[in-house]
């Protein structure tokens, strides 16, 4: 059985109303709990309760509905501010898609890494210090990515469907954040990348759609499934409308801003380049690894 995080009102997974009165589960005794219905639907306020987290994660990446509001609404905590789970996730896609831009960008194959330097196919010994600026640099690019992911997503949100969005801030913040899973399809390419270095762009490709469709997922459960949006009890096709809408003009503006603000970081680094001279530094890495 999945550990709740909190106990606050909860969510049916089926139909999205929200509970006034009714907890997702009753105790009876110290180990048997009954499992409570839905005020609207009759239905069983969240049976996921009972599933496995494994069985959870799977449902997740299926893009199932009830699964992201089983986690969104009736497993997260949404009174704290920041979940912290959510953000090493978050931080370790960021590292992810990080290392595979720094690869893409050098087109160096790092063989090793010690003491102030790495030796690659391309180079036999590079500057360490020139390389890791390089990286810092992608790392905050590919943080403030995800930053302008949330911001616009927001705006869109409050643009296109701005009834009830104040009270949905908190969730969309955290399904957003969520999302960052599908940056996790990107290790077989860190793993296997000279075995799959051929389908590489075809792979990076199949996981933009994917996480495109994840955030279209996540907003079509938090901006239109549960709340007053559904009350109305639109079409399906509607729903999937307002949110491709949505998710695609936020990764409209996200692109452009980050392709100019990608453009001035890599202009910026050349002009830093262009004044140091890095013969000195060459001849002492030359010289610690002869004595080694």
């Amino acid at each position: 059985m999945a550990q709740l995080e909190h106990t606050d009102r909860c969510v049916c997974i089926n139909c999205g109303h929200i509970q006034q009165h009714t907890p997702i589960y009753s105790k009876q005794g110290q180990k048997d709990i009954r499992l409570n219905h839905c005020e609207k639907c009759n239905g069983l306020i969240d049976k996921l309760v009972e599933y496995e987290m494994t069985t959870i994660v799977f449902d997740l990446l299926l893009l199932k509905t009830k699964a992201f509001i089983h986690v969104l609404f009736n497993y997260l905590d949404r009174s704290k501010i920041v979940n912290y789970n959510l953000l090493r996730l978050s931080l370790f896609s960021v590292l992810v898609r990080t290392y595979l831009k720094f690869l893409m960008i050098t087109k160096n194959e790092i063989t090793d890494l010690c003491d102030g330097f790495y030796v690659s196919e391309s180079n036999n010994q590079l500057i360490f210090l020139e390389n890791a600026s390089l990286f810092y640099l992608f790392f905050f690019f590919m943080a403030l990515e995800v930053i302008l992911s949330v911001i616009f997503l927001l705006l869109a949100s409050f643009v296109l469907t701005p009834r009830g969005i104040k009270q949905k801030v908190h969730v969309l913040i955290m399904g957003t954040l969520l999302s960052s899973f599908t940056e996790l399809w990107r290790l077989p390419l860190i793993i296997w990348k000279n075995e799959i270095e051929p389908l590489s762009p075809y792979i990076t490709f199949s996981i933009t759609i994917y996480s495109f469709i994840t955030i279209m997922t996540v907003c079509r459960v938090v901006l239109f499934e549960v709340g007053d949006f559904n009350k109305e009890n639109p079409s399906p096709r509607l729903k999937w409308i307002y949110s491709f809408v949505v998710t695609l003009i936020s990764f409209l503006f996200k692109i452009v801003l980050c392709a100019l603000v990608m453009e001035l970081l890599m202009q910026e680094r050349r002009c830093i380049s262009q004044y140091h001279d890095w013969s000195l530094l060459m001849e002492l890495v030359k010289h610690i690894s002869f004595y080694k």
